[in-house]
Order: C-alpha cells, then sequence, then structure tokens
C-alpha cells in the first residue's frame, strides 16, 4: 500500500465523510442510495465553518432556514458539478490507457494511482467551492436589487385612555409602559399627549354615555354609538352613498379639548389589518414620484402652503398629491363655537379622509361651546368631520372611532449606562446585555425575564483607559465591515455583542470598558395580542388612568431568514415594473394602492373614438372600481390611475384610461313551469342580475368579460335551471331601451352590462 492511500485512509478514519442535510440538521450517516462524499469535502466544509463571517451562517442560519419550510421559495441554483472524488477517480483510471498505455498497474498501491487520488481530491474541493453560494455572497447579490433581510419586528397597536369623568384635561408625558398581565408584555407609548376630559365608548359594556357618534347623510340623522368598535359590525360615518355636506358627528358631555390643546383620535376603517400594507405603499410611491428625496410632508407644511404662511420653510415643493389625501374626496374638521361652525386645525389627518386607518390631530381657534343647531342632541360639545367637495367609488366604512388615542410598540426603551465589560484586546470578543426593563423588575421582582434586543437599537459607549469614545455602530451583518470600522453586531437570541476580530470591525483596544447607553427590547409574532390584552399601566401614567385596547396588536415578527430573503426577491421580481404585456397593464392598474381598482382590461391598439380603426402605440386600459352600481369610476379616480400608470409606460405608448360603457340590457322570455309559481319571476330577475354583474357575474363568476355579447344560449341555460322550469322559449334582448333583437347582443371592447327590470312571463305547462 502506497504512502498516500495510508494517509488517505487514516484521514477518511478519523474524519468521516459528511452527507447532506436531511431532516434540517447536518448528519453524519450517509442515507440509502446517497453519493458517497470524499474526507476532503468534509475538511473543505470545515475549514470553511473557521471562517469567522461564515461560521454563523453556516451553523445558524442554514438549520433555521430548513426548519423554516416552504413559506417562502428561495431562489433556484444550479448545480454546476455533481461529479464525487469516486467519479473523478473512476475516470482518470479510464483515461490511462488512452494517454498511457505502457502503465498497466492500476491498483491502489501504485503511486500513480495515489497521485491520481489526491488530484481528485483537490479537484472535488474546487468544485465544492465554486457550487456553493455562501450568506454574504447571497447578501450582495440581493443587495442589487435593494433587499435585505428583515431584522426582527415589533408589534404596534392603539390604545385609548380614559380619565375619570368630571375630571380636567392632563398632559400625558411620554414613556408611558402598559403590560399585559398574563403573559408579561410590556408595550411603551413613544409620543406624549394631552388626554382630554371627554370620552367615547367602545363597547355597549360600558354603562356610561359620555361621548356620542352620528352619522348624517341626506339630512338624516343615524346613531352609531352602540356599533362603535364592535366586532363584526361597520359604521358608515358618511351613509352609504356619500354626498357633498354629509358628515360624521362627535359629541361629548364636556369640553373635549380648548385653544392651544391638541385633541388626539383615531379611526379604524373595516379593513385596519390591511391598511398599514396600504400606507407603506403609499409612502413608497410618493417618494419614487419625487426627483430628489424631500422632507416628509405634513399637514401643517401642507395647510401652512394652502394658506400661504409657509410656516414651515420648504427647500422643495411638496408633491402634488401627498399620500395622505384622498384622490378625491376632501373631509372639513369643523366644531361649533356657539354662533358657527369654525374650522378646525388638523395637525395629522392620516386617514384619507376616512378610508385608511390612522391617526387624526385637531386643535381649536376658538373655545368649543355646547347646542349646535340640528344637532342630535342638545346639551354636547360636537365636532365634525363634513365631506366638503369630491365623492368616493366606494363608500367610506368604519370599524371604530377612539378618543384619547396613542399608539405603544412592543418596543421598551432601556436606559443606561450598563456596563457590559472590559476588553481584553482580543479578536471576537462578546458581551452580553441584561436585556430587563426596570419598570417590569419593579412591578414582578427580580425574577422578571430578560427580553431579545431590538436589532439597530444599541448605542455603545467605550469608557475607561482612554477619552470616552462614542462613535461606534451597529450593523446587522459584517458584510461591508473593514478592518478599522468601529461596527459591533448585537445578536437577539442570547443579547450577546460582537465586536469584530480585525479583518472584519475594529478591536476594541485593551482596558477599555464597554457601556450600553440606551437600547431597545421586544419584537417577535408573541406580541400579536389580542383585542382588550393590554391594560395593566406599570409606569408613567396619570392618577385615575384606564388603558382600553379596542383592536388587536399586528405587525411583530421574527427576523427574516436568508432563505425568506430570496422569496421576497423572487415574488418581488415577478412583478411587472412596467407597462409591456397586456397583463403587466392589468397587474399594475389593480395594485394602484390606495384606489379601489377591482378590475382591468388592457385593449392594445385600440382607441375608442376611432371605432375598428386599429390605432398602433395604443393601450386603452379598462378600470372599474369595486362598488357602484353599475360601478363607474369617476375622473379623479381615472386621473388616480393614469398618474401611477404614466411613469410605467414605455416611452412611445401613448396610454389611455377610461371608464367601462355600459349597455342597458332587458331581457324577455317565457318561462314554462311545471308546478306553483311562487317567487319565480324575483328568482329569475335576481338570476339574471347576478349573471350581467360586473364585478361578480359573467360565465366564470368573475365579473361579466368586457366585449363579451349577450347570448341567447346562455339565457336560455341560465333561466331553465331554476327550479320548477321546464322549459324557456320566446327571448329576446333589447339594449338601451331599443326594441327586442332576434339574435344576440354584440357588445364593444369598452362595454359591459347594466342590467334592467326584465320582462319575465310565467306560462303553467
Amino acid at each position: 500500500m502506497g504512502r498516500g492511500v495510508r494517509q488517505w485512509l487514516a484521514v477518511r478514519r478519523e474524519h468521516p465523510p459528511l452527507a447532506d442535510r436531511q431532516g434540517g440538521a447536518w448528519s453524519r450517516r450517509r442515507p440509502v442510495g446517497a453519493p458517497r462524499v470524499s474526507p476532503l469535502r468534509d475538511r473543505g466544509l470545515r475549514r470553511l465553518r473557521s471562517h469567522p463571517g461564515r461560521r454563523a451562517a453556516l451553523l445558524r442560519e442554514a438549520p433555521a432556514e430548513a426548519e423554516r419550510g416552504g413559506a417562502l421559495v428561495p431562489l433556484p441554483l444550479p448545480t454546476l458539478d455533481r461529479r464525487t472524488w469516486a467519479d473523478l477517480v473512476s475516470e482518470a483510471r479510464a483515461l490511462i490507457p488512452r494517454y498511457a498505455p505502457e502503465w498497466t498497474d492500476h491498483n491502489a498501491h501504485d503511486p500513480g494511482i495515489t497521485l491520481v487520488e489526491l488530484f481528485a481530491w483537490l479537484s472535488e474541493i474546487l468544485m465544492f467551492r465554486a457550487d456553493r453560494v455562501f450568506p454574504p455572497e447571497m447578501r450582495a447579490f440581493l443587495r442589487w436589487f435593494g433587499i435585505e433581510p428583515l431584522p426582527s419586528q415589533a408589534a404596534s397597536t392603539v390604545l385609548a385612555l380614559r380619565l375619570p369623568s368630571g375630571g380636567a384635561g392632563q398632559p400625558l408625558p411620554a414613556g408611558l409602559l402598559v403590560a399585559d398581565p398574563a403573559s408579561g408584555l410590556v408595550f411603551e407609548v413613544d409620543d406624549g399627549a394631552f388626554l382630554s376630559p371627554a370620552w367615547l365608548e367602545l363597547s355597549p359594556a360600558e354603562a356610561t354615555r359620555r361621548g356620542e357618534i352620528w352619522s348624517q347623510a341626506g339630512g338624516v340623522l343615524a346613531e352609531l354609538t352602540a356599533d362603535n368598535c364592535r366586532k363584526g359590525l361597520d359604521l358608515w360615518p358618511l351613509g352609504p352613498v356619500p354626498a357633498v355636506g354629509d358628515a360624521l358627528w362627535l359629541g361629548f358631555d364636556c369640553e373635549p379639548v380648548a385653544p392651544g390643546q391638541v385633541l388626539s383620535l383615531q379611526i379604524w376603517t373595516s379593513s385596519w389589518q390591511h391598511d398599514v400594507a396600504t400606507r407603506r405603499r403609499l409612502v413608497e410611491e410618493e417618494r419614487n414620484r419625487a426627483p430628489c428625496p424631500l422632507p416628509a410632508p405634513t399637514w401643517e407644511t401642507y395647510q401652512d402652503c394652502l394658506e400661504g404662511a409657509a410656516a414651515t420653510p420648504q427647500t422643495e415643493p411638496l408633491p402634488a398629491f401627498p399620500w395622505f389625501l384622498h384622490y378625491s374626496a376632501w373631509i372639513e374638521w369643523e366644531g361649533w363655537d356657539g354662533t358657527a361652525w369654525r374650522p378646525l386645525r388638523v395637525l395629522a389627518d392620516l386617514t384619507r379622509a376616512l378610508t385608511l386607518t390612522g391617526a387624526v390631530r385637531l386643535t381649536p381657534t376658538a373655545a368649543l361651546l355646547p347646542g349646535a343647531p340640528g344637532a342630535p342632541s342638545a346639551g354636547r360639545w360636537w365636532i365634525r368631520a363634513r365631506l366638503s367637495s369630491g365623492g368616493y367609488e366606494c363608500p367610506p366604512r368604519l370599524a371604530g372611532v377612539a378618543l384619547n388615542a396613542v399608539t405603544a410598540v412592543h418596543s421598551v426603551r432601556v436606559t443606561g449606562p450598563e456596563t457590559l465589560g472590559v476588553s481584553e484586546g482580543h479578536a471576537e470578543e462578546v458581551f452580553y446585555l441584561q436585556g430587563k426593563i426596570q419598570a417590569q423588575i419593579a412591578a414582578q421582582g427580580p425574577s422578571a425575564p430578560a427580553q431579545p434586543v431590538i436589532a439597530g437599537s444599541l448605542r455603545l459607549r467605550l469608557s475607561g483607559g482612554g477619552p470616552p469614545d462614542d462613535g461606534w455602530t451597529e450593523v446587522l451583518n459584517w458584510d461591508r465591515s473593514g478592518p478599522f470600522d468601529r461596527h459591533y453586531l448585537v445578536d437577539p437570541t442570547d443579547n450577546s455583542v460582537h465586536l469584530g476580530d480585525g479583518r472584519v470591525g475594529r478591536v476594541v483596544p485593551a482596558d477599555r470598558a464597554l457601556e450600553a447607553l440606551e437600547y431597545r427590547v421586544g419584537g417577535g409574532p408573541a406580541a400579536n395580542l389580542a383585542a382588550g390584552r393590554l391594560g395593566q399601566v406599570l409606569a408613567g401614567g396619570v392618577a385615575g388612568l384606564t388603558v382600553v385596547q379596542p383592536f388587536a396588536a399586528l405587525g411583530g415578527a421574527t427576523a427574516e431568514t436568508l432563505g425568506e430573503a430570496h422569496g421576497r426577491a423572487l415574488a418581488e421580481l415577478a412583478l411587472p415594473q412596467r407597462g409591456i404585456t397586456v397583463s403587466d397593464w392589468e397587474t399594475l392598474a389593480l395594485s394602484v394602492p390606495g384606489v379601489p381598482v377591482a378590475r382591468a382590461a388592457a385593449i392594445p391598439g385600440y382607441l375608442p373614438e376611432l371605432g375598428c380603426w386599429s390605432a398602433p402605440g395604443v393601450v386603452t386600459l379598462v378600470v372599474v372600481p369595486a362598488c357602484g352600481k353599475p360601478p363607474t369610476p369617476g375622473a379623479d379616480f381615472l386621473a388616480a390611475v393614469t398618474r401611477y400608470l404614466m411613469p410605467r409606460r414605455p416611452l412611445t405608448t401613448e396610454l389611455h384610461v377610461v371608464g367601462p360603457r355600459y349597455v342597458r340590457v332587458s331581457v324577455t322570455a317565457t318561462l314554462h313551469v311545471t308546478g306553483a309559481r311562487g317567487r319565480l319571476a324575483d328568482q329569475a330577475q335576481a338570476a339574471l342580475d347576478a349573471f350581467f354583474d360586473p364585478l361578480a357575474g359573467g360565465p366564470e363568476g368573475t365579473g361579466w368579460p368586457f366585449g363579451r355579447g349577450v347570448l341567447e344560449s346562455d339565457l336560455i341555460d341560465l333561466l331553465a335551471k331554476l327550479p320548477g322550469v321546464a322549459y324557456v322559449d320566446g327571448v329576446g334582448i333589447s339594449a338601451d331601451s331599443g326594441s327586442d333583437l332576434c339574435d344576440n347582443l354584440a357588445l364593444c371592447p369598452t362595454e359591459l352590462v347594466d342590467s334592467q327590470k326584465h320582462r319575465l312571463t310565467l306560462v303553467e305547462g
């Protein structure tokens, strides 16, 4: 046996081969039928593990991705070369007779075979490395597309704070801590607020009647107080068909706010669970429209521009349509001052005219007084949200309205300085944070559990052995850290602080003490608490304060793994960014944020004004809103869709966004019935209305197809399926109140059916 073979066998005994991952864990047992792996492949993997940046990825991220399963499909990576060490040796032996026919001893003891095995060993190492994309490289690839794995996310919710009846308003300082007694989870209110002495009841269980909510639609008042924040019930603040002048009235048994004070309201729509994503897309779209980075527009800066005051100078003009403004409707907040309805100064209104869940901050310019004319009840102080202009395709529907509303986040500030330890000047030093909330410790005793540190929240300072140094920056990974960068990394799984090794991140000098000045704890899906869970005040409250959580907390999530970031990248890259194909145009139209587009159809080469003539380079996009009978888009609706699509069209494409033209259709038919007529005529009318419905009708139940003609055969088949109908004859179709046609009704590409009163005759036998 040659010396090289003996060394190879010794290494193989010491380091058995490493098979592929099975069941989300690294296993050294080769499954039946699995290919053999050489010992050098195992050694190469161990060497890669020794790299400080890749070791954590291999030992943490890869197993976590396997355990998490297929929630998001990662980017598929090809296998460049599937040959193993045994395959390479076999191929080399097969080539010996061709290139060295005089070499006849191919046994393992031959020195030449030993060299062949050695070179196969080295070649497999190179193939192994070439076939692997490690986490740092993959993260760099994803950054090209603007995607990075997301850290742990903190849940948030809105709390309503109630003061005792008969008292005065009080300021609430920032830092209110509220806990769930059952789980011990703590939420913090970062911003201070003025607490009004008034109150709006949030459930029928509250025996008081300190506040009232009314809707004024078409001059008719309807009370909504009993349905406020009740699960499964929606409020129509402006009625089912809003018109200019309709209003939402809020009445209080005492003065809710005085000049110089700020009234804090929160409004939840019926789709409040999805409004966070809608708001995010609206903000992103506004940033994408800006030619250069703009300061975030606020209601104050916007109103200053409207009033010509310019109290807050802007280096750049505000966007023409800030994201917090509805594309058509304009809501005016007013209060009764004893003589007239006076506009309230709006410091913030993030509800987009009552169509988006958000906060409203109001302050009066004059004192409010009770006794508004036409008020539903006397002796109350009233404010109202009045539709002053514009309109809605889909009327606003609310889930609730709350007073004294503040946002609480499962992200609690821990203030220091907290001493972590003294550096010894070594590479890759690790220190640990306590992760405990002082107020929680005081309430629950020294055994209060530590909570995970939120990534990106730690401020670190070096002290002792030199001047204080607070120029250190937290990073989420070492990918972009050089040897001289003062970076550190926090691992939330054990609240450890990792320092650099001199290659990625600077080494902290010896005898320097590390102090945590401030950080936050929290995050994770466990804090997505149901409504009513938060109610225990730990710190920062005022006397007699009661906390109510009307709706569940949302947004808590674990840190995104690299595999999930792959899947998110793949999903985002699959979305169209430009209107190239018909499907691209329709998908883009359906994704306009804040505009309720229910259906869209792109018609290339068609312009309604040209009739049957072709229009090269023209795309006509027909859009249908999600509401209305029939659903008809207004001019502002079409303008909003056009603003979104114009930057996404090819330069040489002429885009026209239009609404559908509805053809009023009435059907004449004779139904021969075999039994009692009952309500058969009404059932037939309802069946035809449902079949012609622009949103849910048609043969597929997804809305009547654009331009699809009305066929007699479809109508006969539909009516003949009704219970008690033997057969149908005498079918006729009239369009736009014309005479009955003896044939099918043809429609143009932009036309839909508007079902009218049908003339149905029932005949027995």
